[in-house]
């Protein structure tokens, strides 16, 4: 996906990629994409969520949020997306219909994804706090705020990324002034039995 609003497909098996499509994706820039083996999924600054055919371009699209998507997952409940209105959505992405949805405890939203080995757990970063929530009905399992975040700063508290380990036991949290903090979190798996 790029600033022109395109998602371009490429060949990456042979010694260097090739071109292979390009469609006309979002009206303004394609803020991000995720895939699993049932689709592939983009979402834009014009608000919209696109579902993709590699051959054929997009099969269906949907209007997800009031303000830009700012990222989307893909998780065993269903589509996730992240708007900038501070609204974390869970859909039915064939249909195109809303299921569930948090609103975030305040800040800036920047990022939201799924952990490896406990898909049913999505952490959502915000500027000063990693919210993680149960996917299923977006319950809150935990909330994460950034120990700097009472400072009169903004830059001080802003979060910039996250990482977990693949059983997401343990994450790393980074801020905008490049420091990095580790979590060990006591979470109970969320698999069924």
């Amino acid at each position: 996906g790029g600033g022109g609003g395109n998602i371009s497909v490429w060949d990456v098996g042979g010694r260097s990629p090739t071109l292979m499509k390009t469609f006309a994706g979002h009206e303004s820039r394609v803020r991000g994409m995720c895939t699993d083996s049932t689709g592939l999924y983009s979402i834009g600054g014009d608000k919209h969520v696109k579902s993709w055919d590699i051959e054929r371009g997009a099969v269906s699209e949907f209007i997800a949020h009031d303000a830009i998507i700012v990222d989307c997952a893909l998780s065993p409940s269903g589509l996730v997306t992240l708007g900038a209105e501070g609204l974390v959505k869970l859909w039915d992405s064939r249909a195109g219909s809303e299921s569930a949805r948090v609103s975030l405890p305040g800040g800036i939203p920047i990022s939201c994804d799924v952990i490896v080995d406990q898909p049913h757990w999505l952490p959502v970063l915000i500027d000063t706090a990693l919210c993680v929530y149960d996917v299923r009905k977006l319950n809150e399992i935990a909330t994460f705020t950034n120990v700097r975040a009472q400072t009169r700063s903004s830059r001080e508290a802003s979060l910039s990324a996250v990482a977990f380990n693949p059983s997401g036991t343990r994450a790393a949290l980074c801020d905008a002034l490049g420091r990095v903090c580790g979590l060990t979190t006591t979470f109970i798996s969320s698999r069924p039995s």
